[in-house]
């Protein structure tokens, strides 16, 4: 009590003292938030830093992407580039009114561009792994300008994250105009049904719904794509399991096409609420060490992983599988040892017993075609009978199309046309001419 005392009385017998006490805390104050604005600022500016080297790294590796040299390239959209926008150097929020395609094969660039600006998509400097990124907000989307026509094959690579997830289906890319055989529309995108994975679907001739294997989450990086060759599509999904679909998938049309949205011709619906840092199209289904390519640069720019069982450790659940390439079976790797997979794609019956040693899968045969569908190829396509030849022929049946068959019966010679339709109709377009004695 007596030194409390005493120290009062010293700082009221002595007002400067006080001053000095009141003054000295202000100045430890000042020098406090000083040291916090410096920590502030360095933490601030290395992000800068990292994020500005970041960049500078995946413009160098867009400009030696071997993407610019695969036979195919209708579209590609990238949000690093200084030749992707209207601005060589984009402000944060910039309205996307267009996303220019830096596509060197084409002098006509396929840009991608906004109705209006209530439409146009939103530039973020800081988005996926500390690169930019076009972000569609569930309100947003872009139609493209150049009409390739449609092709029997495609292959489309996107990196893309996920605001959310919607009780539909959210489109990434799909072909403008009504969902009908006749159109031959496709969608890639999120579906919901029954859990959130990455969708791809075909209208045209068999309908195809092709699905990846595991769930896609929200806030979460990803690295996707598929190979559709016409008849199987095998999607890529990260460090995920890889799923496959057979099917005859028809023609797509790939000439028009909305990215972020599905515009049916009167309205748009199937909004992507995400963001898109990189889109490739190709009017081709890419070869395997074409499309190991892309992944490659694509995995090393973004720095996003994808799914290899041979790097996968010890722990992995798919550890020592082996990939299996058995036409027909949506089992693309298969266990250490022996089994049996089921045809269970469409157009295919039937299972295989297989081997899986080393790393090396081996199917004991090929999957049987079910009914309806013959074999062409490596593949079961949709056929139909063939009846009322006079005379007969050696074919039994033919696949989807058109064509002729040789009059092989007594007495009968030349051949005779038909079409094949997708229903299994068979028609003849001519008959077989009796010879005479």
């Amino acid at each position: 009590m007596r030194k409390q005392k005493f120290k009062k009385n010293i700082l009221n017998k002595n007002p400067k003292l006080l001053k000095f006490k009141k003054a000295f805390s202000l100045i430890e104050i000042s020098i406090v938030l000083m040291i916090i604005g410096i920590l502030v600022v360095g933490v601030t500016q290395s992000s800068r830093i990292v994020g500005l080297s970041r960049l500078t790294v995946a413009k160098q590796l867009t400009q030696s992407s071997p993407v610019s040299s695969i036979r195919g390239l209708i579209g590609w959209f990238d949000s690093v580039s200084e030749k992707s926008f209207n601005t060589e150097d984009p402000d944060e929020g910039y309205r996307v009114m267009m996303w220019k395609d830096i596509n060197p094969q084409e002098v006509l660039k396929n840009n991608l561009v906004a109705a209006d600006l209530d439409t146009s998509p939103v530039y973020r400097y800081n988005c996926i792994n500390l690169l930019p990124c076009v972000e569609f907000n569930g309100a947003r989307f872009l139609n493209n300008t150049i009409n390739f026509s449609s092709a029997t094959q495609a292959s489309v690579f996107a990196v893309f994250r996920a605001n959310s997830l919607l009780p539909s289906t959210q489109s990434i890319i799909a072909s403008r105009g009504e969902r009908g055989p006749d159109n031959m529309s496709f969608v890639y995108g999120i579906n919901s049904s029954p859990v959130d994975k990455i969708y791809y679907s075909t209208s045209a001739g068999d309908q195809i719904n092709s699905f990846s294997s595991d769930k896609v989450t929200p806030q979460r990086e990803y690295l996707s794509y598929f190979i559709d060759d016409g008849y199987i599509v095998h999607h890529f999904l990260n460090d995920q399991f890889s799923t496959s679909t057979s099917s005859v998938t028809g023609t797509k049309n790939l000439g028009l096409f909305t990215v972020g949205a599905w515009d049916d011709g009167s309205y748009t619906q199937e909004l992507f609420n995400g963001s898109i840092s990189e889109l490739i199209i190709f009017n081709r289904a890419l070869k395997i060490e074409e499309r190991k390519e892309v992944e490659k640069y694509l995995t090393k720019k973004w720095k996003i992983k994808m799914f290899d069982p041979a790097n996968c450790g010890a722990g992995c659940l798919y550890a020592n599988f082996c990939p299996l390439n058995l036409i027909g079976s949506s089992n693309n790797f298969v266990a250490p040892g022996n089994g049996s997979a089921n045809c269970d794609q469409n157009g295919y019956s039937g299972s295989v017993s297989y081997s899986c040693q080393n790393g090396t899968g081996t199917p004991s045969a090929t999957c049987g075609c079910a009914g309806g569908y013959t074999v062409d190829g490596n593949y079961c396509k949709k056929s139909c009978s063939v009846v009322g030849v006079d005379g007969g022929t050696n074919v039994v049946s033919v696949i989807v199309g058109s064509g002729n068959l040789p009059c092989t019966g007594t007495g009968y010679g030349g051949t005779v046309g038909y079409t094949c339709t997708a229903d299994g109709t068979f028609t003849l377009m001519n008959n077989c001419a009796l010879l005479t004695p």
